[in-house]
């Protein structure tokens, strides 16, 4: 009789232990995880070769079994004196000044590996739209002026196809530490002429459910 007290609560003490380990493993998925993260921005125009921006932003992602969306937003700074340049309408090139860009981003994450540590391909959309692009020199009438401005407007905001990967290490059953990779391809019709690469790192917290558990008891 002792004996069998003995095995049934050496089977209580397991079940015990594996149990909350088990449902840890699986407490990522269908989570809204909520986070923030920052790194460096690689591009080009036309008036300067491959230079490097400071990129940081919100990021949200909402994950299922092997797949997530992820929702996010990053403000890009530019170091001073960055320039490109555009048409100006009569076959010459007029310089740009700008400083600061915002990309609004919106990915599926397809998910092959599932454990604490988590590898994700990705393919979406991001708008970039630099806010504060100026003109540099005189004009010769109002009418050139806003011809030009016109063609600048029109150059410092499209829509990008974005393809990347991430990696993602899973701490406790909310917090996550993730760095990511995004390649945008080159447009001659953004000021930003050359492909366009993000790179950068951050937390997040699962802060809310992104859909109800539902029980065999309910």
């Amino acid at each position: 009789m002792r004996r069998l007290s003995g095995v049934f609560l050496a089977v209580v003490l397991v079940s015990s232990i594996s149990t909350p380990a088990s449902a840890q493993q699986e407490s990522w998925k269908n989570q809204w995880y909520w986070g923030a993260q920052a790194g460096t921005y690689v591009f080009t125009t036309a008036t300067q070769s491959t230079e490097l921006a400071f990129d940081w932003g919100i990021d949200w992602l909402i994950t299922a079994d092997r797949v997530g969306l992820r929702l996010g937003f990053d403000q890009v700074i530019f170091a001073s004196g960055t320039t490109g340049a555009v048409s100006d309408g009569s076959g010459g090139a007029r310089t740009v000044d700008f400083g600061l860009m915002q990309r609004w981003q919106g990915e599926l994450y397809a998910l092959p590996t599932t454990g604490q540590l988590q590898i994700a391909v990705a393919g979406g959309f991001t708008i970039n739209n630099i806010t504060d692009a100026q003109p540099t020199g005189s004009f010769s009438s109002p009418q050139e002026e806003e011809a030009v401005r016109q063609i600048i407007d029109d150059a410092t905001s499209k829509a990008f196809f974005t393809i990347g990967a991430s990696i993602r290490y899973l701490v406790g059953t909310r917090w996550a530490a993730f760095a990511k990779y995004q390649f945008m391809p080159k447009s001659n019709e953004f000021l930003l002429t050359g492909a366009q690469q993000a790179i950068t790192a951050g937390i997040s917290y699962a802060l809310t459910v992104a859909s109800e558990q539902v029980s065999t008891e309910r």
